[in-house]
């Protein structure tokens, strides 16, 4: 994570982060009917940052969560968690390391028959 300090005209919400601890990365792809997304939702904080005093203070109480209402029947996921078509990932804001994304579905299938989630043991 890259710290920086805002000059006199820059606005309070001005980026204090780098871009790239914002970027989701999600791939898809198809196969007849079948919809495979997979990615990574990347980390707040680096390694190094971690142990920031200042950065736990302000990143201990912030959340990630990514949220996908899929249609169809949804096969399989590793989102934390569903309500109804929606599947949830969420990443702990103290991890130094990303938290994958995947879930593969049928867009033809029925909704009633989609799959909970199972999330991985971490």
């Amino acid at each position: 994570m890259s710290w920086r300090t805002l000059s006199p005209n820059e606005p309070p919400s001005a980026a204090i982060l780098t871009p790239a601890v914002w970027q989701l990365s999600l791939r898809w792809k198809s196969l007849a009917r079948i919809y495979t997304l997979t990615g990574m939702l990347p980390p707040f904080l680096g390694a190094d940052d971690k142990s920031d005093p200042f950065a736990k203070l302000i990143f201990s109480s912030s959340r990630r969560i990514l949220k996908l209402t899929l249609p169809g029947q949804v096969l399989s996921s590793n989102a934390d968690s569903r309500e109804g078509q929606t599947y949830i990932w969420r990443l702990d804001p103290l991890a130094t390391e990303g938290r994958s994304i995947s879930a593969r579905w049928n867009a033809s299938g029925a909704s009633d028959a989609s799959a909970d989630p199972v999330p991985a043991r971490r």
